[in-house]
């Protein structure tokens, strides 16, 4: 088994393969404000 192959069908059968821009965003922006609460104890007004 190679390495390379068993990364790509990975990709390809979760589904990260079809992630579009503003969703990898909108991800990265969740993940900031989790951090937010849980290290700063700040929970943003939204």
């Amino acid at each position: 088994m190679n390495i390379s192959g068993t990364l790509n069908n990975l990709l390809i059968t979760t589904g990260i393969h079809n992630f579009t821009l503003g969703q990898v965003i909108m991800i990265l922006v969740s993940l900031f404000l989790i951090y937010l609460a849980i290290a700063k104890q700040f929970e943003p007004l939204l």
